[in-house]
């Protein structure tokens, strides 16, 4: 049985050894468990017995023999996300089955980006081995997505919430927060919104080519809970906020953001000596 092979399940392997398991073979690993802590034996002669019975229920099934998990929001199908490599790499992609769909210069982290597309059909985590086996010391990873979770609510009015209030910090203080350069990366920001009258706030969207940037509210109230003005209470008015957006919207699922708008987002960040 082949099953998809997810970045939450190499994080927690257990998750994936539970899903691995047949319940034929699940039952005898735990049966074999509970037989040997009932035996009375001295637990040094039983741990070495029950590492080898789990081990030998753990193996994970060949990379071949992968399939694509069924949902689109996982990763970009087909794509390779490479960082800093070698001078000589382009010209040995083409053995891995891998070509440049484009590279981008990360000018606020000193690193080079390289955008590949896997020309060859494989599943992504197996080009992603077979690149880990040539270039050991090269990162290198799937082109995750991302999605957004807040919950959808009702249109209605709401009562505001000035963050100052709800952290009992009172009224802000002549100068509060100046001089401070605040990154943010989150969701687009409505720039002309009453809460930035005033206020410092510099806003880019790092959505890809051929991309709509997603939805405002929530990377608004983000940047407003910092130095939103007047009724809005910031919490350091006169702090100077760069906002980057990474998400983008995609037809009537919910917006998402890719692992090279993050990167390209935090790099912008690091130029613009944000903290």
């Amino acid at each position: 049985m082949s099953l998809p092979l997810l970045p939450a399940d190499l994080i927690h392997p257990f998750r994936y050894v539970v899903k691995v398991f047949s319940p034929k073979v699940l039952g005898e690993c735990i049966g074999k468990w509970i037989e040997m802590i009932n035996s009375g034996k001295s637990i040094w002669l039983r741990l070495p017995v029950i590492c080898l019975a789990l081990s030998a229920c753990t193996a994970l099934p060949p990379l071949e023999s992968l399939t694509r998990h069924p949902d689109e929001a996982a990763h970009h199908a087909g794509e390779l996300l490479v960082l800093d490599p070698p001078p000589e790499y382009v010209a040995d992609l083409h053995e891995l089955g891998l070509s440049v769909i484009d590279i981008t210069h990360l000018e606020g982290l000193g690193s080079k980006l390289y955008h590949l597309k896997i020309d060859d059909g494989a599943h992504p985590f197996h080009a992603r081995h077979l690149h880990g086996k040539k270039y050991p010391g090269v990162a290198a990873d799937i082109h995750h997505h991302f999605e957004q979770h807040a919950r959808k609510r009702k249109k209605r009015r709401q009562k505001a919430h000035p963050s100052r209030r709800l952290t009992s910090w009172g009224r802000a203080k002549p100068g509060c927060g100046k001089g401070i350069r605040i990154g943010v990366v989150d969701g687009g920001v409505d720039t002309k919104h009453a809460a930035f009258k005033g206020r410092k706030l510099k806003f880019r969207s790092f959505h890809l080519k051929g991309q709509t940037p997603g939805a405002f509210p929530h990377g608004t109230a983000a940047a407003s809970i910092l130095i939103g003005a007047g009724q809005f209470g910031g919490l350091l008015p006169e702090a100077q906020v760069f906002a980057g957006n990474v998400f983008h919207k995609r037809g009537s699922g919910k917006p998402r953001a890719s692992a090279r708008s993050i990167l390209m987002a935090v790099s912008w960040l690091v130029k613009q000596r944000s903290r």
